[in-house]
């Protein structure tokens, strides 16, 4: 049993839930996917270099102050720093739901990259070079964050809870639209990104 932590059901039912995550997770990505096309559709394209050309001055700053919340480094740095923070305070076990979470969600990230195989858009150029579906940061910013603020939320007072969504719906609004800014992303991969991290948490 993990220190601090009083479970109101059993390992197993935490087990069949990280499990059900996955596979609403997966589900997700496929309804998204059965819409698309693999190179990326016109209105996509039209998309792309809309939010590319005429909200240029938004680039730098989001990609400056919040692209790199959605990168493994940072995201596994938070987690190990908050783990700690709250095993040394007694409550162990929201660091081992957020390690269970942000795992479930970097399977979920890789393993349906390399299934679908999407090509990311060669319109801009961009340091990526992995596949383009879904998008990791959107994934991240909905599944990942939301289920932090989830954790940071509980048992806070009501003006506390409410701050921390608001906070939580802007950043994950910024993750997933500078990926499109800087040309990375078709907008169907944040949107599955989004789906299926929302499923997730």
């Amino acid at each position: 049993m993990l220190i601090g932590y009083r479970p109101r059901g059993s390992l197993a039912a935490l087990l069949v839930g990280w499990a059900a995550g996955w596979v609403l997770g997966f589900l997700a990505l496929f309804a998204v996917w059965a819409t698309v096309v693999p190179a990326g559709a016109g209105w996509e394209r039209e998309w792309l270099v809309f939010a590319h050309e005429r909200l240029a001055a938004w680039r730098g700053p989001l990609a400056f102050l919040v692209n790199p919340l959605g990168t493994a480094p940072v995201v596994a740095g938070l987690t190990v720093v908050l783990a700690a923070v709250w095993w040394i305070a007694g409550s162990a076990w929201k660091g081992a739901l957020l390690v269970a979470d942000a795992g479930l969600l970097w399977a979920l990230n890789h393993f349906g990259k390399d299934f679908f195989a999407r090509p990311r858009p060669a319109l801009y150029p961009h340091p990526e070079t992995d596949f383009a579906f879904p998008s990791g940061h959107a994934l991240f910013a909905v599944g990942y964050y939301g289920f932090l603020v989830f954790l940071l939320a509980y048992g806070a007072r009501r003006s506390v809870r409410r701050a921390l969504w608001v906070v939580w719906f802007v950043v994950a609004v910024c993750l997933g639209g500078v990926r499109i800014l800087l040309g990375a992303h078709w907008p169907t991969d944040v949107l599955a990104g989004y789906a299926a991290g929302l499923l997730v948490l």
